[in-house]
């Protein structure tokens, strides 16, 4: 059976409370190597904002950048990655961290296509904050 290249991809940003990160399951990180993740999401992420990040371009621009790894199309792997992805003052991904992985090739064209995007920064009285976001992303073969 021969699939086509189309992936339904659904997406899904939520506010997380950042109560507590396993640094086992950090995926990517641009933060200082002698600063833990426990301190970087302490100092740069506020719990409660008034406005939540938008991605730039909408869901069509992370959308295109997501790519379906053809080892997991010839191995018919299916399934969805939930990422947590910090989100800065400027819009940009500061670190991305997989709370729910499918297969290592997918996790990781989740992760590289999220690194890719920017976004509108999140707000708190009236100035940008750094936000932690879930952001969802599902794999399935058009059959």
């Amino acid at each position: 059976m021969k699939f086509s290249k189309i992936v339904f991809v659904s997406f899904i940003i939520s506010l997380a409370v950042l109560i507590a990160c396993d640094r086992d399951s950090a995926t990517d990180s641009m933060m200082e190597p002698d600063l833990n993740l426990e301190e970087f999401v302490t100092d740069n992420f506020k719990e409660e904002v008034d406005e939540m990040p938008e991605i730039l371009g909408g869901l069509e621009a992370l959308s295109d950048k997501i790519k379906y790894p053809e080892t997991a199309k010839d191995d018919e792997i299916e399934g969805t990655v939930f990422l947590f992805v910090y989100v800065d003052t400027d819009g940009k991904v500061a670190h991305t961290e997989v709370i729910e992985g499918v297969r290592d090739d997918l996790d990781f064209a989740a992760v590289e296509a999220v690194r890719q995007i920017e976004f509108i920064p999140g707000m708190k009285d009236d100035e940008p904050v750094g936000v932690r976001v879930t952001i969802p992303i599902q794999y399935r073969l058009s059959r």
